[in-house]
This record gives structure tokens, sequence and C-alpha cells, in this order.
């Protein structure tokens, strides 16, 4: 998907080019931006993760397709290769670019980080073009460009390596080309536009919500949607023969894995517990998940706007905003204050910055005319940095203060600290072997304490072999089976390589 994506682009970069037709103080002023976003999400926002364990599992699995090209999580892996794979629920359109990125920049933390940070940055720069494909107005895709480069919880999710952020950006790259596609009616843009939306559905396990949001906006934007659609069923036939192995991976996990509970997973219920509160952080956040007031009012404005110029835009961005936000409400860890599900709401800031963009633009041209007009725009945009300067400690705290899973990232950043550390025939039996062979450790499942015929050949290997008890080994059912096991079953002495 991506290489046909990439090789369409390439040889139709000239038509989108002449459909942007931006000047020179445009693009420099948009790349400022880009900068500004990259050295804020770079410098402000601490690199750390937040999604413990996901993070890691993520990093492995990028690391496993550059490898061996397979897409699974590696629960036995050293300098040879990977002896055992583990099935994993989430799809691996985000893997494979940390794949890419590993290729060129080396296989560690640094460059997912990295590989993040920029991945959000641009979705600054798609912010900014889609408002510009969308009105040819440059105003409001600069308004839309600051405004998600200072939302905080957007700045803190792009300096970590969850997914989230990522299926972001690829959702608005996908929207910036149905936008093209309705523009330029050719089967170039069609195809780039069903390419993008096949490659971002596969960003996470629930990319598949983003078929009904873009279809929506598709019937609301494009007069002439049901005849386009005929003219290139081909395209479209493609499309879905593209998403088979996303749906049956899908279906498959459905059967085989819980999802982390064994109840129900989306319910009505689930909404009504989880409304209010999902509801408030959209007002005026939380402390440490802090979402700007002035932001939202922005979005209300911009919507009622919307609704009375560009009528069908404003349902479609609403639409959009509302499937996401009754999507993960109405999950079972659909609460903002769940953990740290409130990185839930980060796909829902990509229709969200748009509408406050409108907003910001019907504000600015209902200004007195006693103000200069030329000085206006720089007036809204100093309003909109000044809101983010009122959550900017809470954004930069740094990593050993943050609350939330404190005890979980003192345990992975001492880890990690060991794993650079070890021989390199040392073996790791931990409960995240990801988290090991990201960073060129041999490290398998402590299951593997536990059969016999795998010790033994262990032992055969090295004479260094570790157990990483962790925290699970203080819950069951792990106490009482595996920990037990190896705590009864070996002469384990206590071993701290780096001390942090």
């Amino acid at each position: 998907i991506l290489i046909a994506f990439l090789y369409i682009f390439g040889n139709n970069f000239v038509k989108i080019k002449n459909l942007l037709s931006l000047d020179r103080k445009t693009w420099i002023l948009v790349i400022m931006i880009f900068v500004l976003a990259l050295l804020i999400r770079t410098f402000i926002a601490p690199p750390t993760h937040r999604v413990f364990f996901d993070e890691d599992i993520y990093l492995d699995m990028g690391l496993e397709i550059k490898e061996r090209g397979m897409g699974g999580l590696c629960n036995y892996g050293d300098q040879n290769g990977c002896h055992e794979y583990a099935f994993m629920k989430w799809p691996t359109s985000y893997p494979l670019l940390l794949a890419i990125s590993y290729t060129f920049f080396g296989v560690s933390e640094t460059t997912a980080f990295m590989l993040v940070r920029v991945l959000s940055s641009l979705s600054v720069v798609i912010m900014f073009l889609i408002g510009y494909v969308l009105t040819k107005n440059k105003r409001i895709g600069i308004y839309g460009a600051l405004i998600l480069t200072f939302v905080p919880m957007h700045i803190i999710w792009s300096s970590t390596t969850a997914s989230e952020p990522v299926f972001m950006v690829l959702s608005l790259i996908t929207f910036l080309f149905l936008l093209i596609a309705i523009k330029i009616r050719t089967w170039e843009m069609q195809a780039l536009f069903m390419l993008s939306l096949a490659f971002a559905v596969q960003a996470r396990a629930e990319g598949g919500i983003l078929i009904p949001v873009m279809l929506s906006a598709l019937i609301l934007l494009d007069r002439k949607w049901l005849d386009n659609i005929i003219k290139f069923r081909l395209i479209w036939v493609l499309f879905f023969i593209l998403l088979i192995p996303y749906l049956v991976h899908i279906h498959y996990s459905a059967i085989y894995d819980t999802w982390g509970s064994n109840g129900e997973k989306f319910s009505l219920d689930f909404v009504k517990n989880n409304m209010t509160t999902n509801l408030k952080f959209w007002i005026s956040g939380y402390p440490n998940i802090e979402h700007p007031t002035l932001f939202t009012i922005f979005a209300l404005v911009g919507l009622a706007w919307l609704v009375k110029t560009y009528r069908n835009l404003g349902i479609a961005l609403f639409v959009w905003f509302a499937i996401l936000f009754f999507l993960y409400t109405s999950f079972y860890a659909g609460s903002v204050l769940y953990g740290v599900d409130v990185r839930y709401t980060l796909p829902g800031y990509a229709p969200f910055a748009l509408l406050a963009a409108f907003g910001v633009y019907a504000i600015e041209t209902r200004l007195p005319l006693a103000l200069a007009k030329k000085y206006t725009p720089i007036m809204m945009a100093i309003i909109i940095i000044a809101s983010f300067a009122l959550h900017y400690q809470s954004v930069s705290t740094p990593a050993n203060n943050i609350v939330e899973a404190r005890q979980a990232r003192v345990y992975h950043d001492f880890m990690v600290a060991q794993a650079i550390n070890l021989d390199k025939d040392c073996y790791v039996l931990s409960h995240v072997p990801s988290m090991y062979l990201i960073h060129g450790a041999n490290s398998l499942q402590t299951w593997n304490g536990q059969n016999q015929r795998v010790m033994d050949d262990l032992f055969r290997k090295t004479d260094c072999i570790l157990f990483d008890d962790g925290m699970w080994c203080y819950i069951e059912p792990y106490k009482s089976s595996v920990c037990k096991s190896i705590f009864d079953g070996y002469d384990l002495e206590r071993f701290s390589a780096v001390s942090v």
C-alpha cells in the first residue's frame, strides 16, 4: 500500500502542487510553524513512555518487520533471530513506519521517539493544507496549524512512542487526499485517497472507524460522490481487497484476545459512565491532562459559523468528531481518567482543530474595524500561544515527576539501563522481552522458565541467565505459577549492572 501510494504521489506531485498554488512566503511560514511544533515536542515535552508496556511491543514489532519481515511480537529472541512469535491484535501500519525509520537511522528508542515527533509535527502542516484546500484561505489553514501546534495533549503524546499520534496524522493525510480527490477528479487522486485510507485504517485496531468517517465526509462534501464511486468502482473494489487482511486480523483478534477485559468491550452502560467525564475534558480538562477551554470556545464558534456559511462542511467535521467521541466513550476503558486513556482523545483533535480554526477566523473577521486588519491575525496568533502558556508547566513536567504510571516508568527506565550494558551472551527471562530486544539484548518470556527443554538449551548456550521478576511476580496468577517456579527451582542471586 505504501509503495503504491508513494509511486502515484510522485507521478502526480505537479498536479497536487498546482492545486495548492502557494507562494514562497506562505511556505516559509508553514515551515516555520512545523519547526516550532517539532522544537516544542522535542525540547519541552519529555521523551518518555506513557502506555506501559504497549509502546515496547510496537517498537519490537517494527524491529521484527525490519529484520525478518514478520509483523508479530517476538517472545524469544537473541543475536541469531527470533525463536518464538506471539500473534498481536494490533495492525502493522505503525510498526512498518518504525521499521523504515530503523533502516535509515538505526534500531533504538531514540529513533522511535523522533519518528513520532516528526510525524506529529507533520500533522500541523497537513492541518494547514486541509484548511487551505477547503477554503483557499491561508489564514484558516494557519490558525488550524497553530492550534494543533499548541494542544497540550498532542504535545505530550507526541513525545512518546504510542500509536495514537501516528493514527491521527494518517487520518489527517487521508482527509487531505479526500479533498484533493474531490478537486481533481482523476483515477490517480482517487487511488491516493483510497490507499491513504487503507493505510490509516491499519494504524490501530479501531482504525476501521475511519471508513464511515471518510464516507460521511465524502457524501457531505462532494455533490457527485455517487457518480464518482461508479466511475472509479475498480479502485473502490481494490480498496476493499486491500482491507481484507485487516478485517481478518481484527476478526481473529476479537475471537481469541480479551482486549484487556473478559467482559463486554463496548456498551451503552459505558457511555453513561464515561460521558460526563469525557465531556468535561473537552470543556476544561483535568489536572495533568489539560485542555484549553479557549480552544473549545473557538471550536463551538467555528461550528456555529460553518453551519451558517458552509453547512455541509460543519456537519462533516462535527460527525467526524462525534463518531470518534462516542466510539471511545462506549469503550470499557474509554474514560479520560482511566489510567492513561486520555490518549484516545488524540484522533478527535483532528476535526476539533479544524473547527477551532474556523472559529478563530470567524471571530477575527468580526473584530472592530478600528483594529488594523493586517495585525488581527498576529493578535489571534498571540492569543492562541498565550492560551498554551497556561499549560506549559504541565506539558514540560520532567519524566521522573509524572504521576501516571510512575512505578512502571521507574521500573522500565531501570531495566533499559540494565539491558544496554548487559554482556552479549546474557539472556533475560522477562515478562516484557520486547523491552530488551529493542536494545539488542537477548530475552525470552518468563514462562520458558517452566520449560525444561528450553532452559536446558539456554544453559548450554550461556552461563549468564537473568530473571527479571518485575511487578508481575507480585500479582496472581504469575506469583503462584511461573514466578514461584523460578524462585523455587533455581539458585538465584541479586544482580545489578547499573544503578539509575
